[in-house]
């Protein structure tokens, strides 16, 4: 059974654009070839961290919107964490955020 994910992925701020682009048909191809769907690839660009970390002032920002089953979400796992140019990510499942944004609605209503 396929589940709904969403990963924040920071790559190296030292990156050129050629570099980015092979980064993303890497991971799209990873969630494709094993029986994957992915729904979005965003490029949000290059940010500030709010303080230095691991000696990096800024990243290159990319969210991912895609469907996985297990073995999907293993092999992705694997490809990301081996890829030294990825600097941080991290993957949420869909229904979370979704149920984190509704419980957030219903407070803001209950409150007028």
């Amino acid at each position: 059974m396929a589940n709904k994910y969403e990963t924040m992925l920071i790559y190296k701020s030292s990156l050129g654009k050629d570099r980015i682009t092979e980064l993303n048909d890497k991971i799209q191809s990873c969630i494709t070839e094993n029986e994957g769907k992915v729904e979005s690839l965003k490029e949000i660009g290059s940010k500030e961290f709010a303080s230095e970390f691991k000696k990096q002032t800024k990243g290159y920002y990319v969210l991912l919107n895609f469907e996985a089953n297990t073995k999907t979400l293993d092999e992705f796992n694997r490809q990301i964490s081996v890829t030294e140019d990825i600097f941080r990510y991290l993957t949420v499942t869909k229904d979370s955020v979704e149920m984190k944004n509704l419980k957030a609605v219903k407070e803001a209503v209950l409150r007028k």
